[in-house]
């Protein structure tokens, strides 16, 4: 690492490994060394293509040069396990593209392999690093809406059904792993593993889930998620507590800004001194208009920008930078088990949907 920065492979050369590799270029701790892949012609053209001396390969060949410090599996999802697998065995720490695995004991397994190699391994889950969620987290635990009681957030795109692609794989893809995974983790990330879970899920003719709707109880707390590939949604999240409510603006995933609309705090209760009831007053205009004023002002909106550059996934990268600065085996984000247990959540879903 003569540049100071960790030298990332990404194995796989699909659409989210080259916006990876794209955003790595505004990482502050990493850069793309190598490209790997089952074909590695494939490998060698995508290297070729990002330039600055990117070399590409078949997957083994990449996983055992000195050259490569960490790698970012971005295959399809019905071979993530098996990649994570043999990053762990070349003895690489490893970022694995969402969903992590497509059930929660393939996640298991990876956790339990990265665990015994001593290596760290984390799911590439970008929502939870990006400005404007790393933003909601502080605002939330600084108590800006008093206690969080309730989530709800939707995230759905239309996509057309298309027979043999991936994304709508009965096993590997439909809009529970795609994009009901990416909430859902958010949820759990802010309130913690759900104490009960409930849903309903609407399939394809092949099986897959096309969308989705789930209720999440953490004790005193609840969520509710939408996610689906049916039609265009708002694609937001609203988190709110006993004072007021944060609403993520533009994208879910990465937003630009967040909106908090918080209610003032309630002035101290005084009790008569002698107990007796004062007459009451004759309704005046003034009085009116105050109240209006006072209703009006009851909750202030104020917009928090949280700019970011690029697409948002080097995030995530210069977070799992710093858990190996650290020594760490774990993301304290989210760790392994969180990822373990939003599986869990999708498959109570997908069992009773």
């Amino acid at each position: 690492m003569s540049d100071g920065k960790l030298r990332w492979a990404i194995i796989g050369t699909g659409h989210i490994a080259r916006k990876f590799a794209s955003d790595l270029r505004f990482s502050k701790t990493g850069r793309l060394a190598a490209v790997g892949s089952r074909r590695a012609a494939r490998a060698t053209a995508f290297a070729e293509a990002m330039g600055g001396g990117v070399t590409g390969g078949e997957t083994a060949a990449v996983l055992g040069r000195d050259d490569v410090d960490v790698v970012y599996v971005a295959t399809p999802n019905g071979d993530h396990v098996n990649v994570a697998l043999q990053v762990i065995a070349a003895g690489k720490p490893v970022l694995i593209e969402k969903p992590v695995a497509v059930s929660a004991d393939e996640a298991r397994t990876i956790r339990e392999a990265a665990a015994a190699a001593e290596l760290l391994a984390m799911e590439a889950m970008w929502i939870l690093f990006t400005p404007g969620i790393v933003r909601l987290r502080s605002l939330l635990a600084e108590g800006r809406i008093g206690d969080p009681s309730n989530f709800n957030a939707s995230l759905s795109y239309a996509r057309p059904y298309r027979e043999g692609d991936k994304l709508f794989d009965p096993r590997s893809g439909g809009a529970l792993l795609d994009l009901g995974v990416y909430p859902i983790a958010l949820a759990q990330n802010l309130f913690g593993a759900p104490d009960d879970t409930s849903g309903i899920a609407q399939r394809l003719g092949n099986g897959s889930v096309r969308q989705a709707a789930l209720s999440l109880r953490f004790a005193d707390r609840l969520a509710t998620i939408a996610c689906g590939f049916e039609a265009e949604g708002p694609n937001q999240a609203v988190v709110m507590g006993t004072r007021g409510f944060i609403t993520t603006k533009g994208p879910l995933l990465c937003p630009p800004a967040l909106a908090i609309r918080a209610k003032s705090p309630p002035g101290p209760y005084v009790p008569a001194d002698d107990g007796q009831v004062e007459p009451l007053e004759k309704p005046s205009r003034l009085a009116a208009l105050s109240n209006l004023r006072k209703l009006a002002s009851a909750y202030r909106e104020r917009l928090v920008m949280t700019p970011f550059v690029g697409t948002g996934l080097q995030y995530q990268a210069d977070h799992f930078a710093e858990c190996l600065r650290d020594g760490l085996t774990e993301s304290p984000v989210h760790p392994m088990a969180a990822s373990e247990a939003v599986l869990r959540t999708i498959e109570v879903v997908g069992r009773r949907g």
